[in-house]
């Protein structure tokens, strides 16, 4: 076996400390000569009361001494010598203290504001005015009068339906087939008609009949289903009748579906 560590001619050599927290006698290695605290414990109560410790500093404005915790980042004896410091800095071409001339839109009248602040009103009472202002546009698809701020005067669209028509909507293939039996029986028909807040996928808008071909899959999970129940309903308020067609109805027995287009034509409802 080796020499123990520490050792010198075989003979371990220790050091005794007292320890600066609880003044207790510790032996450490001789490497270890520097060692304050006999523990970890006594070491964290230590440095806590050392940072806790007042020191002097010197101002850095008016040189004068004050008392602080070594913990603080303080620079200034008092708020006065911060305050001199700071202001100095802002005194000068700062964008926050340029003032420059504007207009106001609403009353045309001048008015001075900041260069930093993207301000067009004089007043928060001509800022009322303008977003209280409205205009009245065209909606491109159905041709329907609607109103808007101001600021969305480029609006194409009178509600989100609309829009989504507006955009192109892609038709999925078994809308394709079924718009191309309506046609073979020469029945008029208006594709993604929009009424409120929903599109429907064929409408006949002089019967009261909405047409929507359903998708297998995506009309068969659980927030589909509610979402087609909230659209059924909303038509049946607005006294629609509403035929649905499911995918596998479509792709094996579409002359089916036909007739009961037919049938629901043929029948009056008003």
């Amino acid at each position: 076996m080796g020499r123990p560590k520490g050792s010198k001619n075989g003979i371990r050599r220790l050091i005794e400390r007292t320890c600066e927290t609880c003044s207790r006698v510790f032996q450490v290695e001789p490497y270890q000569i520097n060692a304050r605290f006999c523990s970890r414990l006594c070491q964290a109560v230590g440095h806590s009361k050392e940072m806790l410790k007042s020191q002097s500093r010197q101002c850095e404005l008016c040189h004068r001494s004050f008392i602080v915790a070594p913990s603080t980042a303080q620079k200034y004896c008092s708020q006065e010598c911060a305050s001199k410091t700071h202001g100095s800095k802002v005194i000068g071409t700062r964008a926050s203290t340029i003032y420059v001339s504007k207009i106001c839109k609403i009353c045309s009248s001048p008015f001075s504001a900041r260069a930093s602040l993207h301000q067009i009103f004089c007043s928060r009472a001509c800022a009322n005015i303008s977003y209280q202002r409205r205009i009245t546009l065209s909606c491109q698809i159905c041709h329907e009068s609607f109103t808007v701020r101001t600021k969305r005067s480029n609006q194409k669209y009178c509600s989100r339906s609309c829009r989504t028509i507006g955009i192109g909507k892609t038709e999925s293939y078994i809308e394709k087939a079924f718009a191309a039996a309506l046609i073979s029986i020469d029945l008029p028909y208006y594709s993604q008609y929009a009424l409120g807040p929903y599109t429907i996928d064929f409408a006949i808008p002089e019967k009261h009949i909405a047409i929507e071909c359903d998708g297998d899959y995506w009309h068969s999970l659980p927030a589909c289903i509610k979402r087609d129940r909230r659209k059924d309903k909303y038509l049946s308020n607005l006294g629609w009748r509403v035929l649905r067609f499911s995918e596998t109805e479509i792709n094996t027995d579409v002359a089916r579906c036909l007739t009961i287009v037919e049938k629901a034509v043929s029948y009056t409802q008003i």
